[in-house]
């Protein structure tokens, strides 16, 4: 999720002080780049979900926001649990239509990175199930690997965000790719 950072937070800041026009900014600055995001993950599945990109959004903005105005302190809060939610997002849609019918070959979803971890399709509940697993064993490798692939993020921006050096992302990216595919291929 690229640019506005420090925009965002500063806005995130003011709507906690009460300027609900400065929230509302930062709402709609995290829409539009969910929104990309989610244009990305659904044109690569092509056909596995019915919904499009904007009501994924608003899926996710219901799960985040709720019934209650909750209280972002960072860009950084505000993303770790986009990212968080997202999964949720498509891990619940794809439980839903496994309980519909039986998964078929065509029925994977595509995202940008796993496709390097898991070939050119991915099983979104299996990757959940790993996920999971992963969580127990280094909860930052899981949360690297949520924010890469959920919410889009760089290297640099989950640097930032976890507050760690892009030399320590970039390593245990590695290590949790290579976990990954073990897993995902057994």
């Amino acid at each position: 999720m690229a640019g506005g950072g420090a925009d965002i937070t500063r806005l995130l800041i003011e709507g906690r002080a009460g300027d609900l026009r400065s929230r509302d900014e930062a709402i709609g600055l995290l829409y539009e780049n969910l929104r990309q995001i989610a244009q990305q993950l659904l044109r690569r599945e092509r056909g596995m979900l019915t919904l499009s990109a904007p009501e994924l959004i608003h899926e996710v903005f219901l799960r985040l926001f709720g019934t209650q105005q909750p209280d972002w302190e960072s860009r950084r809060q505000l993303l770790g649990y986009a990212a968080h939610t997202m999964r949720q997002v498509l891990v619940s849609m794809a439980r839903k239509r496994d309980a519909d019918k039986r998964p078929q070959k065509a029925d994977r979803l595509r995202i940008t990175d796993a496709q390097e971890v898991a070939g050119e399709a991915l099983d979104i509940e299996k990757l959940d199930n790993v996920l999971e697993a992963l969580e127990t064993l280094d909860q930052r490798q899981a949360q690297i690997v949520e924010m890469k692939f959920f919410a889009g993020m760089t290297i640099p921006e989950i640097a930032d965000n976890l507050g760690v050096s892009t030399a320590t992302i970039t390593r245990e990216w590695r290590l949790a790719k290579a976990w990954l595919k073990r897993e995902l291929e057994d």
